[in-house]
């Protein structure tokens, strides 16, 4: 059993091909059972044996709340659980922290459906799905960290993975897999460089205000395409690590402004 929590447990269902998101949740636990097949025979001795059998999964979901908007209500899970004899619910469910975001997706029949009311506070109700067939999941992101510097000359990737190593660089922890927001304070005209782990989300474009903003990833933008190079911590947390560093083209000036880096 996989306890998963969250900052956001964002509930989504499948209506016309397109998964909706139609409620937030508390937590949700994911339960993965596989059934112990008993092939105990005169010839296993004083030892029972056993073969892999199937696998189920059940979805426990508690505090679930609509999503202003969705035009979800809790009659929908009520006429889910009473009146829908034909068809499977069938969920996709976000769960996101500082660093990942996981996606799983299935389908499955709701089994209880506890609804709560308490005096001058929101309603929430919890459910519990019956998962049938395989449940899916899709990770992205990285518990890595991302890095940032300035220089006063034109850098190689190479040269900027070694000042990375040797402790030349900013080390923030933190999701890079979504927008980076970097303070560079480059007064002067500077060099621009920052690295985010391989497995996180290509930067696609920077944006500092509406008259300030391009695209990121060839000789004609701010920012080059990336080149990978391994990155071994400076402070000893991990060695050779794939890296997407990203070099400016030319050098430029920020002032105090703060750059977006975007997907």
């Amino acid at each position: 059993m996989s306890v998963i929590l969250g900052k956001n447990i964002i509930l989504q269902v499948l209506s016309s091909g397109v998964y909706i998101p139609v409620a937030v949740g508390r937590d949700v636990t994911l339960t993965i059972n596989r059934a112990a097949l008993e092939k105990t025979s005169t010839e296993s001795g004083k030892y029972r044996e056993f073969l892999k059998g199937k696998i189920d999964h059940t979805l426990d979901i508690s505090g679930l709340a609509s999503i202003a908007g969705s035009g979800f209500t809790m009659d929908m899970l009520y006429n889910e659980i009473t009146g829908n004899d034909a068809g499977y619910l069938y969920y996709k469910f976000i769960v996101q922290d500082d660093f990942f975001t996981v996606v799983y997706s299935g389908k499955g029949v709701m089994t209880t459906m506890p609804m709560k009311r308490t005096y001058n506070e929101a309603a929430t109700y919890d459910v519990t799905i019956q998962g049938s067939g395989i449940v899916a999941s899709n990770k992205t992101g990285s518990s890595y960290p991302y890095f940032w510097l300035i220089s006063d000359s034109p850098l190689t990737a190479g040269a900027a993975a070694s000042l990375i190593t040797a402790s030349g660089a900013n080390e923030v922890y933190a999701n890079s897999n979504d927008t980076i927001n970097i303070l560079w304070s480059a007064f002067t005209p500077k060099y621009l460089v920052f690295s985010i782990p391989s497995t996180s989300a290509l930067k696609t474009s920077f944006y500092v205000d509406d008259f300030d903003q391009a695209g990121i990833g060839d000789a004609y933008s701010l920012f080059g395409a990336p080149v990978v190079e391994n990155i071994t911590d400076p402070f000893g947390q991990f060695t050779g690590v794939p890296y997407n560093i990203y070099i400016s083209n030319w050098p430029t000036i920020t002032n105090n402004s703060i750059m977006q880096l975007r997907n």
